[in-house]
């Protein structure tokens, strides 16, 4: 459940398509079992840990699919692997967007006050009005 982790796993399962299970099939994420990796045999049974084939007997982890990575294949692969990295404005541009989402809550609780303050002030000369009102009319 660490970020970095779920974050490598994403970008590990882009290059699920450039490995190849033993029997020729597809790698899936779903896993209703743990099997044994198909190249250094640990154990893996979660998503965290690696694929399993379409055809439920094989399993890769994740380190071995990266080493077995068809290189030829991927240097041909379209750019949208390269938009899975993460932007090196990425964390300037969070900070930014955090920075600016404080400014205008602290902006909005401004003005909050100030009509806060101006209805009060306004109700308190409403009152003082009317009682002298009341004053000069109880007088006449």
């Amino acid at each position: 459940s660490d970020p970095r982790v779920l974050n490598t796993v994403l970008v590990l399962q882009e290059l699920k398509d450039f490995v190849f299970p033993l029997c020729g099939g597809r790698w899936l994420d779903f896993f209703g079992d743990v099997g044994k990796c198909q190249v250094c045999g640990i154990s893996v049974g979660r998503t965290e840990q690696g694929l399993r084939c379409e055809n439920m007997g094989h399993w890769l982890c994740w380190p071995c699919l990266a080493e077995n990575v068809d290189h030829e294949k991927l240097q041909f692969a379209s750019k949208k692997l390269l938009n899975l990295l993460p932007s090196p404005d990425s964390a300037w541009e969070h900070e930014l967007t955090v920075a600016e989402e404080h400014a205008a809550a602290w902006r909005r609780d401004n003005r909050f006050q100030a009509q806060t303050k101006f209805l009060v002030e306004a109700a308190e000369q409403r009152r003082v009005v009317i009682k002298g009102k009341e004053e000069l009319w109880c007088s006449e």
